[in-house]
């Protein structure tokens, strides 16, 4: 493979980790607050999925953003911006996908842990 070639398949395999990375991040924080916000027992079960989905990509999208304040302080890295938006672009992406799969779907469980 030629240099050039390498590395352009080097950016589009890293920027298609961060993007699945984080969105794995995201149900990791989906998980958690779907649990936490069902402990108040107030909500129908749409606003705590969407409160929940809401919630993971904004913890998501902190983390993302702490990640890169960090690389900017490492000489031989770089922290953008744009990547803080591949990164909870990837949390978006996961969170629709939880959504259609598992919550969309005819029958699918209204209790919390679903």
């Amino acid at each position: 493979m030629q240099d050039n070639a390498w590395e352009t398949f080097h950016h589009y395999l890293r920027k298609t980790g961060h993007f699945v990375g984080y969105g794995l991040v995201s149900l990791s924080f989906l998980r958690a607050w779907l649990h936490t916000i069902a402990e108040q027992r107030t909500k129908s079960p749409f606003s705590l999925r969407l409160e929940s989905c809401v919630r993971a990509v904004i913890s998501t999208a902190i983390v993302a953003s702490c990640d890169e304040i960090h690389q900017s302080t490492i000489p031989s890295r770089t922290g953008t911006p744009y990547d803080v938006m591949l990164d909870t672009s990837g949390a978006i992406t996961l969170c629709v996908l939880v959504w259609l799969v598992c919550w969309f779907r005819p029958g699918a469980p209204i209790e919390a842990d679903a």
